[in-house]
């Protein structure tokens, strides 16, 4: 069954990639992302990041953005996971001026360490946001900006 389904995707996306709209319209780019996320249910990672890839940026709805971005990530992670300096600059070059999607980002890697055993660089991930949090937290009760910038140090 499964390889009959493998194979319908394969053929989908043979004739799909070849037919990308002319013009994306808002409800064109929904629906390649989530024509995307269904190759990747299927395990077939690369085929939905050529889908994405597709995409022009300008295009992209402000709603789909940060699922989009997780979406590359997950790929990303898959390929890297045991990379730990690639991964940290890739998350940092993704998540740019976005805190709260740089800890997605990051948490989301801590729970792939988890999920494959690696149980130190997790505990060290989750140890780092709630260092984090905590700075955040005594930095708000102090009235201060608590404007940050992914992997800014707090005082």
């Amino acid at each position: 069954m499964r390889t009959i389904t493998i194979g319908c995707a394969l053929l989908i996306l043979a004739t799909a990639s070849s037919a990308a709209p002319k013009k994306m319209t808002t409800e064109n780019v929904k629906q390649e992302f989530k024509y995307a996320e269904e190759l990747r249910k299927l395990g077939m990672d690369d085929f939905a990041d050529k889908v994405i890839s597709r995409i022009p940026a300008d295009k992209i709805p402000p709603s789909l953005k940060s699922a989009m971005t997780l979406a590359k990530f997950q790929t990303y992670l898959r390929k890297n996971y045991k990379n730990s300096a690639k991964l940290e600059t890739y998350i940092k070059a993704l998540a740019a001026d976005d805190v709260e999607l740089y800890w997605t980002l990051k948490l989301r890697w801590a729970d792939e360490m988890w999920n494959r055993g690696d149980n130190d660089k997790c505990l060290k991930a989750y140890e780092s946001f709630m260092e984090f949090y905590d700075k955040l937290l005594k930095q708000s009760k102090e009235k201060k900006s608590t404007r940050v910038k992914p992997g800014q140090e707090l005082g």
